[in-house]
């Protein structure tokens, strides 16, 4: 086995900073590449060869789930508090499983966007300070040493509720190595995350576009319904829109940006690697059309007997049915695969730092077929595209 952390391949880390958390002698820093991604290096100075950064590296051996479920249990679901679901990216279960954790005392960890719009994992305390971790951040987001706040909040005997991606949850989990009754860990589906060194350019980028200060930047907003629809805010301007029309947003939906890690990401399956799995319920109006939702629908895995048990806590908050892997997986398509790396992928990157970003972002940009596609989706009112997505499913179900 090797002393210590080596990356040959990018493709063979997350990023995740396991190995920088649980380095005894903290000689290992996590370095940023010309990319914007975070890759670790070892100081040899320092490095006293125990090989513990190499054992617990969840891409090296991937953790196992304890008590796990035969068979997961699969819900849609949406929130009742009507609130708390406007400002969800789709069901807003999310938020009653955090203030679940909350009510009892415990500390719940997530992705919040910092006073410069970095993705970063916190910990939050109660109620009032949920708002950080709602909404989408189609980033990578920075865990710093939330692996080491876990286990010390754990050690005095705090429950705890850690969110995150799959590869967040994996190396939560490597870094902890022993099960812990009062950690009950969620994780997002994920297609894959940008860099926070190309989001900085592109806010900046919009910042001169629109002549001000970004002032928040969400990526699902609601004012029009559950879907893929950004809005920022300058003190001037407001901006909504569908996604496609923004360059980062469009390249991010199509895999164009994403870390190298993301396009072999070994959670990319059915057998999930956290005790919850929570992603939008995509394609609901085709298995369950009265159940469909304009503010959205959640799918809802419960993976462990834990999961079951704080469904029963927080299911008389919302409305929910039964549902099955196969419809999740339907729309859902990294429950099946990892996304596809596309050709244009090795190159995408070249040249962020020296050209104008204006310039750069016009290889983000939708072209072609892709450009008249969105064009034709972004035109169709909402509920003739909910008629055609039924129309084609049941024509496909019946072989034609």
């Amino acid at each position: 086995m090797k002393s210590h952390i080596e990356i040959n391949r990018k493709e063979d880390c997350s990023g995740c900073k396991c190995c920088e958390q649980i380095c005894p002698k903290h000689c290992i820093s996590m370095q940023e590449d010309s990319e914007g991604f975070w890759y670790p290096e070892v100081n040899e100075n320092e490095c006293i060869h125990c090989g513990l950064c190499v054992e617990r590296c969840p891409l090296n051996k991937a953790p196992e789930l304890s008590r796990k479920l035969t068979e997961p249990e699969v819900f849609a679901a949406t929130l009742k508090n009507k609130t708390i679901l406007q400002n969800s990216s789709s069901g807003g279960l999310f938020s009653a499983f955090a203030l679940e954790i909350l009510k009892e005392g415990g500390v719940v960890f997530g992705c919040a966007f910092d006073e410069n719009f970095k993705a970063v994992h916190i910990p939050i305390f109660n109620a009032e300070e949920l708002y950080k971790l709602q909404g989408s951040k189609y980033v990578a987001s920075d865990l710093n040493s939330t692996y080491t706040q876990v286990r010390t909040f754990l050690s005095e005997g705090k429950k705890v509720l850690y969110s995150g991606s799959a590869c967040h949850i994996a190396g939560l989990q490597k870094f902890l190595k022993n099960e812990n009754e009062n950690l009950l860990t969620l994780e997002i589906l994920c297609h894959g995350t940008p860099s926070q060194k190309l989001f900085r350019k592109h806010l900046e980028y919009l910042s001169e576009t629109y002549r001000g200060e970004i002032l928040s930047y969400a990526f699902r907003d609601k004012s029009s319904g559950w879907g893929l629809n950004y809005k920022t805010k300058t003190k001037t301007k407001t901006v909504y829109s569908p996604a496609d029309k923004d360059a980062y947003y469009a390249s991010f939906l199509r895999g164009k940006t994403y870390r190298p890690s993301c396009y072999e990401c070994h959670f990319a399956k059915p057998e999930r690697i956290a005790d919850i799995t929570l992603g939008d319920f995509w394609g609901i109006e085709l298995f369950h059309p009265a159940f469909y939702n304009k503010n959205g629908v959640s799918a809802v895995i419960l993976n462990t007997e834990k999961a079951k048990a704080y469904w029963e806590k927080i299911s008389d908050q919302v409305d929910y049915i039964s549902s099955s892997m196969k419809e999740v997986r339907l729309r859902n398509h990294n429950l099946n695969a990892p996304t596809l790396k596309p050709k244009c992928r090795d190159a995408i990157y070249d040249g962020i730092d020296d050209i104008p970003y204006s310039e750069f972002q016009k290889r983000l940009k939708l072209h072609g077929k892709e450009a008249v596609f969105s064009w034709i989706k972004n035109h169709l009112p909402k509920s003739l595209r909910l008629k055609i997505n039924r129309l084609v499913f049941r024509l496909k179900g019946k072989g034609l």
